[in-house]
């Protein structure tokens, strides 16, 4: 049997020596040759199979929509957009709610059944109209 060039007294790339290998019962050798083919084939499986595994729409023939979503490329917003958000340490400006001018009142008209008492009213919403004169040129 050939040894390696690694370690010129091991046989079949394990570390046993040539005159133990010799010494070995002949269906050992056999069954030892095959279980190493076995392994050779199953370990270029795995490979074929993480090399598909690793395929995604960069390195194939798939569409993007394909790529699992964590394996999705985040897009980087452009620089040239300016953010929406108030800059920190600038101070906000909140419209003031002005006093009422005017107030129209209006009450719930009565309900089907002809009753004209309501219990706890409250006002609901308060709604604000401002009229900006008309600018002369």
């Amino acid at each position: 049997m050939p040894s390696t060039p690694s370690d010129p007294g091991a046989v079949h790339g394990l570390n046993i020596p040539h005159e133990d290998w010799e010494r070995t019962p002949a269906s050992l050798r056999t069954v030892v040759s095959r279980l190493q083919e076995i392994v050779a084939e199953l370990v270029k499986h795995i490979e074929e199979l993480e090399a598909w595994i690793g395929r995604n729409s960069k390195n194939s023939n798939r569409p993007p929509s394909s790529d699992a979503p964590h394996q999705r490329v985040k897009r980087k917003k452009s620089k040239d957009k300016k953010n929406p958000w108030a800059k920190k340490g600038h101070q906000g400006h909140q419209q003031a709610l002005l006093e009422p001018t005017q107030t129209v009142p209006v009450p719930p008209t009565a309900c089907s059944s002809g009753c004209r008492e309501f219990v706890g009213l409250r006002t609901f919403h308060t709604h604000q109209h401002i009229e900006l004169p008309e600018i002369a040129m």
